[in-house]
């Protein structure tokens, strides 16, 4: 038979044989040099069953050839040159430096060089030559470098044979460029240019001072030194010639010139010239007066003189500048009293007094000393002073009196004291000096009360007792007047009155206040018990209490607190012992003399302080890992010692360590005391050999004790796993290459010793397979294990058939004794690939590829692959792909060449029609024949909000490619799945789902596909509505994707992976495309990932705006002052756009995110109903779970009224119910369902689970007691060790989607009412639903029936307020916005400015104050400040020292109160106050819960506490409500100088409490029949501050005002560079098409660059093309335009008239339809316009309204490109019908366009002209649209139509020549 040709090659051989020839090719030039000869291996074979080869190894000799080129060395790689230096002066045939090149030929002839100065081969220049053979330089003339310093020449190196590289016989030549430098001589003395130089320097420069530098000149290149003499005071720099002051220089010594000598020095030669130095005079000496002190000492106090007291005189030292010596006088002037008691003559230095002098304390001074200034040479700026001092001593006269020192004229002394004791000395003192100060003291007769009892000493003030029976409990207070009096003449006196205080002696006894206390504690009770008082008279005498009973001290111990007695616990009592269940102690106190005794009953309660013991404490088994589920394992027994609920626990298996799951395999069975553990799933040794179980016996007591114990399983291996091989890479053998080795097999087995190695391998002959391969078993490899050789025995054809399995059958134990009844036999498949050979031509296909370009910021991103049909699939070597056709495709798009990579440029359109591109692609095997394949690109813009409000879905069994592959002849799981969404969320359009990221994960070794899906209406549906849609539709949605569905909603906490404080699944969501392609369907997405990340956080708890923290479309927005806000769509009244409240009628639900997983949260829900049950919240399982699945579950329901909440954490439940009685069986709490709002709050803190409604405020309370609060509160605690609310499914809210048959006692009663103000650890919860769920629907219903009018009523509250429902069934009122007030909400509120120490005072009236509720306050103020410590609004309540304050310390907001025990706090810790910008804060207290919130209050600005108190009520004082300084009304209104919160620099306007608003004025007081204002001082009105007046900001920045404060910034477009504004290049980063011109514009305010577009394009951003313009330049296609829209709009008025006529004739069905849809928008009209294709319309008088056939364009990104025509968004398929089911078709798809605004708003529309193609009926005769027009269905309108869809069909068939 014929031989096959063949072929094959190496990287530079290529062989070809055909019959019994073989040619050899050489398929790239060969080198020498690099390698000098190749040996071949070639094979002959034949192609039987038993190949036969022959081998040949034919070696090919490269020969050597001319072909390298000389290359010089040393070449410089900084200048490209080869540097060469000669000295000057030297003579003619100097050599220079030798060059040297190498030719890296081998040949001798080759490789020889010769050297040229020029390239015909000559050796010299006029300066140089160069020796041919050595390359030696040298030159041929002396050079001189002061004339010239350097040459440049060229160098050849010539090779010794003809060059191979051509074939003109020329040989190889290389060339070099030499600079050669002249290098200099010391040939030339130094030079100065001048003979004498000249200089001046000042006599008081310092040493070192530089006079001036002179430099010598040389023409040489010489080093100078320079030496200087002529006098020591000047020197030289000997290596500058910088001459400097060596000395101290003075003009006033002669002489003031110096000639001093300079010479200089070459090394060779020297040189000198003169220098002249001049002294300059200056101002060196201060003046000197002639005295340093002067005294005067004749002048008397208190008397008045005007006259001269003495002369100063001083002289100046430097004669020369003063000769006349200018000296001008002055005083110091450092004290007011002297300068305004004395003055100088400025001239003559004459000293006046002007006034009398004090000589005596405090105010006077015994003797006045100044400093009196002499200034010379006053006019000069070095003008210097001297000083001399002056002291006047003025003479004494008697005018003070004497004056008592308080602290004297008090005294004390002991009752019951004899006569003539000390009681005190009185001292007063005169400032007078001698006889004028010598005082005298004596008792005013007449004035000792209450009796005379004391006398003094007059000279020495010392006063004693009189009388010897004082007694302090009758007069404690003796007082008496003094007085003191001088010896001057006249005598002067004072008088004040001197108090004794009797002291205390011990003569009275103790009293007990009580004689019996009685207490009772709990068992595990620390410190203080109660507090025990006596009373005794002597205040000064010491208690001391003691226990005095005989075993009193064994528990108990008493410690003296002042005049109190504190019992505290000493040691624990133990409740459990009997004995110590009661005490009767006995207290003494004693004063040290004295005693009484007391009796205090303590009676000792349980708690739960035992801890649970579990015998046996440890317990070790062994079991095999074959053991049988259910199988028990061991028996515990605990006990505790408490008392009853505190002695009951719960067995549990611990789940840590988490990684080896315990609670997975092992469970525990409880009866009684017993524990029972038994095997809950199957063990394995290879996953866990050895478990360490901890036993748990967990009390229910609070707080629970838990008692371990454990258990160890030794797991015992068996032979359990069959054999199998180690994993290769799929084997492959190439389609028709004859029988050849394929692999080995080596084995492996995970059971180990001794149930492993050695294997059997064996090949069953199954489905003809022994006919293709064959299998080797050798029992000796790998080391004995065995191991097998696959071969295959025929040739393939991959086209026939691509993947052999081979079922490879292995046995372990091979050899073992027992190896018939413990080895195992199992079988693997071997999987081999034929590889592809080009043999088969391709044939077109089409790839459809869907790009969501996340933010518009792909570009340049590779996006799919062009597909073709193609028997091959190897071949893409072979292939060419070129991209052709339109120029759309040529622009947005290229295609790799050699992969057919689609790759999509930057700034490419949206389109939903998709762009079209036609490949071309070329088999280089097949090459006559070229294909044409299709790729159409859909690109939609995913916003940044889209991932972060997606659903996700985790899925097993699949794969990416799997999930968007298109399966021949149906659709992908990626389009069911799509089209499944749209159907269930009945959104318009497929293209509302968007799935935006299909990705593998990989999670504990398994892998799994992530899809995570979004869809928009008007805003995007909240992913948990998508997600609630899946589980809703788990079967339907399972089936679709042809996988199975293992979670919905993608959670990375479900694990329980953290241990405490929280876990939240962060969503990642990267700036980069994720890419899935196969053949057919390619999807680009965005890159996301979800992580645990081990915290509670908050996502509302940032610093800068986020894609996610504005919701339902709102806009984050940063201010100026760094505040973030959200600016919401109408309707959206939450701070952050979210909808705060939902309304149920009892028929439905509402899903929304789950809880985040915390430790301790809080969640509250506000609800008004009348209905008694129904189903409030619900958290858990949606489908019916294994018990391997997490357990928790959390619901609240009303049942009769009342809150029933059932919570568990996984381990076991807790149910909590209300009933609103207390612990007497009284009713305190009516029901919930009473049509008034009420608040449940869950509180959970680990285990421990709260639940309270209204804050408990419905609980009886009795200051300073304990409280009952059963009524309205109650906890307890969920079992086992669990702490996380652990459930992967949404909230559901007012009842649920499904009932599965766990948990049980779910009510199946849903909630009829309103919910508001979900919050979750302080976080806003989003209630917005779009009224998607059945019976719910967003907002009120209720309320906004009661707060909606009529049409044309104007709003409840007005403008600026908001109607809320108060209680069913319509009783509302009006809440005012901030800033506003009034009954409708009408008045501005009035601003008032804060200065320093100001304040504002109010009164409440009466009738107000009364109503106010002492448990309950709500204030409302808004604020600016600048001010970090302030009082900003103090309410005083009636209780000693109870009030509120709401302040500023630290620039913190705090609210600091006092409920009358004690002072508390509570502060937003990581909110700054002191910004400048305005802030709404909010402050409620209900009962002991406080809430302080800012600005909305979420997250941060959100602070709630519960106080541990026992006080709640706190009645408002009708006065001292004030704002500002911290005022004191203890005797009058003052400011409080001494509190450092003074209000300033700060703004407050509407100021609320509880509703009522605040006056700012007096003049409001008018209108204000609640508050008045009383007083204030030190405010202003208005708040305006101009902070950038007169403020220029330096290097280009402008000035930003932020009230009080300003800050230069750079302008829009600028970034900061350094400490300038830099215009911001934004072409630099290619914002236009590539094929546009980006230029900066800096008066582009909008973008600060424009796009200059190429001629056919157009838009912002030049991404759009022009539409193609139709030809009207010929007269037949204008009139047809013409008649053709005449024609039209003529049939659409006629077929309007006739339908109206019939309908009033009621004879059609039909047309009764057509004319009730949206009939008030018909119009008949008169007269009819003729329309034109270029500007249709314009004279347009609306008979039909075309503009509702339009749709809007895009409104929610206006900084994007206007979209092409093209891609805008059709109505698919033609419309049937009449032309009005054609008119109603195309209002529909414009209603239903997802891109259309919300009605309500101002809509932008396409007019005619513009490029729409969305409905005009001018786009009929345009072929702009995205597809072909087929007119046929206008045939259907009738037979007038007929020649109109000719006519059209005509038009589009010539429009395409």
């Amino acid at each position: 038979m014929d031989r096959p040709s063949c072929q094959d090659r190496t990287e530079k051989f290529l062989i070809r044989s055909s019959a019994d020839t073989v040619n050899l090719t050489i398929l790239e030039i060969l080198d020498y040099e690099t390698q000098k000869s190749y040996t071949l291996n070639l094979r002959a074979a034949n192609v039987y069953d038993t190949p036969i080869n022959s081998d040949n190894y034919p070696v090919i000799q490269v020969q050597d050839a001319n072909d390298e080129i000389p290359k010089f060395l040393n070449i410089d790689p900084q200048t490209g040159n080869i540097g060469l230096n000669v000295l000057e002066n030297e003579p003619a045939g100097t050599a220079v430096q030798s060059v040297s090149a190498i030719d890296a030929d081998e040949t001798e002839a080759f490789k020889t060089v010769t050297y040229a100065l020029n390239p015909n081969g000559g050796t010299t220049t006029n300066e140089f030559q160069i020796d041919p053979n050595s390359g030696m330089i040298s030159s041929r003339m002396q050079f001189d470098r002061e004339t010239k310093d350097f040459y440049i020449l060229k160098v050849y190196a010539i090779d010794g044979a003809p060059s191979s590289r051509g074939t003109s016989g020329a040989h190889n030549t290389g060339s070099a460029v030499v600079r050669v430098s002249i290098k200099d001589v010391n040939d030339n003395e130094p030079y100065f240019e001048q003979e004498l130089y000249t200089a001046s320097v000042r006599e008081d420069s310092f040493t070192g001072q530089s006079i001036i530098t002179i430099e010598a000149k040389d023409r040489d290149e010489a080093k100078f030194t320079y030496s200087l003499s002529g006098s020591s005071l000047f020197a030289v720099k000997s290596g500058t010639g910088e001459i400097y002051v060596a000395g101290n220089l003075d003009y006033e010594t002669e002489p003031n010139e110096y000639n001093v000598t300079l010479v200089v020095n070459d090394g060779k030669y020297s040189n000198q010239t003169t220098v002249q130095i001049t002294i300059i005079d200056t101002n060196d000496n201060t003046p000197k007066f002639d005295q340093n002190t002067y005294v005067v000492r004749n002048l008397i106090e208190e008397t008045v003189y005007n006259k001269i007291l003495i002369t100063v005189h001083a002289t100046d030292p430097d004669i020369h500048r003063n000769p006349t010596n200018d000296i001008e006088y002055s005083l110091s002037q450092d004290d007011a009293v002297i300068n305004s008691l004395f003055s100088i003559d400025r001239d003559t230095g004459a000293i006046s007094i002007n006034g009398k002098l004090d000589r005596d304390q405090p105010d006077g001074r015994d003797v006045y000393q100044f400093t009196v200034l002499a200034v010379d040479e006053p006019a000069a700026a070095s003008h210097l002073t001297g000083y001399a001092t002056v002291q006047v001593f003025p003479l004494d006269v008697n005018d003070n009196q004497p004056k008592f020192d308080s602290n004297s004229l008090i005294g004390s002394v002991r009752e019951m004291s004899g006569v003539d004791v000390s009681v005190m000395t009185i001292i007063a003192k005169d400032y007078d000096e001698g006889a004028n100060a010598k005082v005298t003291y004596l008792i005013t007769p007449g004035t000792q009360e209450p009796s005379p009892a004391f006398k003094i000493n007059n000279l020495t003030g010392v006063v004693v007792t009189t009388v010897g029976d004082l007694d302090r409990e009758k007069n404690p207070v003796y007082t008496f007047q003094v007085v003191a009096m001088d010896a001057g003449t006249p005598p002067l006196s004072a008088t004040a009155t001197a108090t004794v205080n009797i002291k205390d002696i011990n003569d009275n006894n103790p009293v007990f206040e009580k004689k019996i206390y009685s207490e009772t504690i709990p068992e595990t009770q620390e410190g203080l018990i109660l507090t025990i008082r006596a009373n005794d008279l002597d205040i000064d005498d010491t208690l001391t209490y003691s226990l005095i009973g005989a075993n009193d001290r064994t528990h108990f111990q008493i410690t003296v607190d002042g005049r109190d007695g504190r019992l505290e616990v000493y040691t624990k009592p133990d409740y459990e012992n009997p004995s110590q269940r009661f005490f009767n102690l006995t207290a003494e106190v004693s004063d040290g003399q004295n005693k009484d005794i007391a009796y205090i009953e303590i009676t000792i309660q349980d708690v739960n302080d035992e801890v649970p013991i579990i015998i046996p404490q440890n317990v070790e088994i062994s079991r095999q890992e074959d053991l049988s589920v259910g199988e028990i394992l061991a028996k515990f027994r605990a006990t505790d010692r408490d008392q009853g609920i505190n002695g009951q626990f719960d067995y549990f298996i611990s789940r840590k360590p988490i990684d080896e799951r315990p609670d997975y395999y092992f469970k525990i069975d409880q009866s009684g005391l017993n524990g029972t553990v038994s095997l809950k799933n199957s063990l394995d040794y290879e996953a866990v050999p050895k478990h360490i179980v901890r036993i748990l016996a967990i009390d229910r007591g609070y707080p629970p004790n838990t008692g371990t114990a454990t258990l160890t399983i030794n797991v015992g291996n068996i032979n359990d796993n069959g054999p199998t091989f180690r994993a290769v890479p799929t084997p492959k053998v190439m389609e028709g290459s004859p029988p050849q080795f394929v692999t080995t097999l080596y084995g492996e087995d995970a059971d180990g010793d001794p149930f492993g190695a050695p294997f059997t391998f064996e090949l069953p002959c199954l489905a003809n397979i022994c006919d293709k391969f064959s299998l080797n078993f050798n029992p000796s490899g790998d080391s004995g294990k065995g191991i097998a050789t696959i071969r295959s025995k025929v040739e393939f054809d991959r086209e026939e058939q691509k993947f052999y399995y081979l079922p490879i059958k292995m046995t372990d134990m091979r050899g073992h004794a027992q190896q018939s009844t413990l080895g195992m036999t199992a079988t693997t498949t071997l999987t081999i690939e034929i590889g592809d050979e080009n043999d088969n031509p391709h044939s077109p296909a089409h790839q459809n590829i869907h790009v969501y370009n996340y933010k518009g910021l792909f570009g340049n991103i590779d996006i799919g692959q062009v597909s073709d049909t193609d028997l091959d699939d190897d071949d893409i070597d072979d292939k060419t792909f070129t991209l052709q056709g339109d120029n759309q495709g040529m622009r947005y798009f290229k295609v790799d060449k050699d992969s057919g990579m689609v790759r999509m440029l930057e700034h490419v359109p949206p389109t939903t029609t998709g762009y079209l591109l036609q490949v071309k692609i070329h088999d280089r095997v097949f090459s006559t024949l070229n294909v044409v394949s299709t790729v159409r690109v859909y690109i939609t813009e995913l916003p940044e909000e889209a991932p972060y409000r997606s659903g996700s879905i985790r899925l097993t069994g699949t794969t990416p490619e799997d999930f968007i592959k298109e399966p021949s002849g149906g659709e992908s799981p990626y389009t069911k799945f799509r089209k499944r969404m749209q159907e269930k969320l009945k959104v318009p359009d497929i293209a509302n789902v968007q799935i935006i990221s299909v990705q593998k994960t990989t999670v504990d070794g398994e892998d799994y596909t992530d899809v995570r899906y979004a869809a928009y209406g008007s805003p995007y549906f909240q992913g948990s509505q998508l997600d609630a849609i899946v589980n809703q539709n788990r079967n339907e949605f399972q089936q679709d994707t042809g996988a199975t569905i293992a979670m919905v909603g993608i959670d990375m906490c479900y694990r329980e992976v953290c241990e405490g404080g929280g876990c939240n699944n962060k969503l990642l969501v990267y700036d980069e495309p994720n890419m899935v392609t196969t053949d057919g369907q390619s999807v680009v997405g965005v890159k996301t990932g979800v992580t645990a990340e081990c915290a509670c956080t908050m996502s509302t708890n940032v610093r800068s705006c986020t894609p996610d923290y504005c919701q339902n479309g709102g806009t984050c927005q940063t201010n100026d002052w760094d505040v973030i806000s959200c600016k919401c769509l109408e309707g959206f009244d939450g701070p952050r756009c979210q909808v705060t409240k939902q309304g149920f009628n009892g028929t439905g639900y509402a899903i929304y995110n789950p809880l985040q997983q915390c430790e301790n949260s809080l969640t509250s829900i506000e609800i008004i109903t009348t209905k008694p049950n129904g189903l409030l919240l619900y958290s858990g399982p949606v489908s019916n779970i294994d018990d391997n699945a997490p357990q928790d579950f959390m619901y609240l329901q009303l049942i009769g009224g009342y809150p029933h909440l059932v919570m568990d954490h996984g381990s076991g439940n807790v149910t909590l119910t209300l009933n609103g009685n207390n612990v007497a069986g009284q009713r305190k709490m009516n029901p919930l369902s009473d049509g008034s709002w009420h608040r449940i709050d869950i509180r959970r803190q680990g285990k421990y689970v709260t639940l309270t409604v209204d804050h408990c405020l419905s609980a009886d309370n009795v200051e300073g007691e304990d409280q009952d609060r059963s009524p309205c509160e109650t906890s307890g605690l969920t079992r086992g060790e669990n702490i996380f609310l652990n459930v992967n499914a949404p909230l559901q809210m007012g009842g649920r989607y499904v009932a599965p048959s766990y948990p049980t006692g779910v009510t199946s009663e849903k909630f009829k009412g309103c919910v508001r103000n979900m919050r979750h650890n302080g976080e806003l919860y989003n209630l917005y639903t779009k009224n998607f769920y059945p019976g719910s629907k967003d907002g009120c219903p209720e309320e906004d029936n009661a707060c909606t009018g009529s049409v044309n009523q104007p709003k409840k509250c007005g403008d600026n307020g908001r109607c809320e429902l108060v209680a069913l069934p319509g009783t509302t009122r009006c809440v005012c916005n901030p800033g506003f007030r009034g009954d409708i909400c009408e008045t501005n509120t009035t601003h008032k400015f804060f200065l320093s120490q100001s304040y504002m005072d109010w009164g409440l009236q009466q009738q107000f104050r009364d109503s106010l509720v002492s448990k309950r306050m709500d204030v409302q103020l808004i604020y600016r400040t600048r001010d970090t410590n302030g009082m900003i609004f103090h309410v005083t309540g009636e209780g000693i020292g109870e009030f509120i304050k709401l302040e500023i310390v630290d620039n913190v907001i705090q609210v600091l109160y006092n409920l009358g025990d004690g002072n508390k706090v509570l502060q937003m810790v990581n909110v700054t106050a002191a910004d400048g910008f305005w802030h709404t804060l909010y402050f409620q207290r209900r009962g002991r819960s406080i809430v302080l919130s800012q600005d909305g209050g979420e997250g941060p600005m959100y602070a709630e506490t519960i106080a541990d108190s026992k006080h709640q009520e706190l009645t408002v004082k009708q006065t001292q409500i004030y704002a500002g300084a911290e005022v004191s009304y203890e005797h009058s209104k003052v400011i409080d100088q001494t509190n450092a919160k003074d209000l300033e620099n700060s703004c407050l306007t509407d100021i609320r409490m509880d509703m009522k608003w605040f006056p700012m004025t007096a003049a409001e007081n008018s209108q204000n029949v609640d508050i008045k204002l009383v007083d204030q001082a030190e405010t202003r009105d208005s708040c305006f501050r101009d902070d950038c007046a007169g403020i220029i900001c330096a290097n280009g920045r402008i000035c930003v005002p932020l009230w009080g404060m300003h800050k230069c910034v750079c302008p829009p477009h600028h970034s900061e560079v350094g400490q300038s504004c830099v215009f911001i290049d934004y072409c630099q980063t290619s914002p236009c098409h590539h094929q546009a011109t980006c230029v900066s514009d800096i008066n582009n305010k909008d973008f600060g660059y424009t796009c200059r577009c190429p001629t056919d394009m157009e838009g912002r951003l030049c991404n759009v093309y022009k539409q193609p313009k139709v030809d009207t330049n010929g007269p037949d296609n204008a009139m047809i335009i013409g008649v053709v829209i005449g024609v039209v709009l003529l049939l659409v008025l006629v077929i309007i008239v006739v339908f109206l006529l019939m309908r009033a004739r009621n004879k059609a069905t039909d047309q009764k339809n057509i004319l009730n849809y949206e009939k008030e928008d018909y119009d008949i009209r008169e007269n009819i316009v003729d329309y034109d294709e270029d500007g249709a319309g314009e004279d347009d008088h609306e008979g039909y309204d075309i503009n509702r056939l339009r749709k809007p364009t895009d409104m929610t990104r206006m900084d994007k490109p206007i979209m092409a025509a093209h891609s805008r968004p059709l109505k698919s398929g033609q419309p049937g019908g009449t032309i009005g089911d054609f008119i109603t078709d195309r209002l529909d798809d414009a209603n239903l366009d997802p891109d259309a605004p919300p009605h309500d708003t101002l809509r932008d529309f396409q007019y005619e002209g513009e490029g729409s193609d969305a409905g005009s009926l001018s786009s009929l005769n345009t072929t702009s649209s995205g597809g072909d027009q087929d007119y046929d269905f206008l045939n259907e309108w009738g037979p007038k139509f007929s020649k109109l869809a000719d006519m059209y069909n005509n038009y589009e068939d010539d429009s395409d020549q």
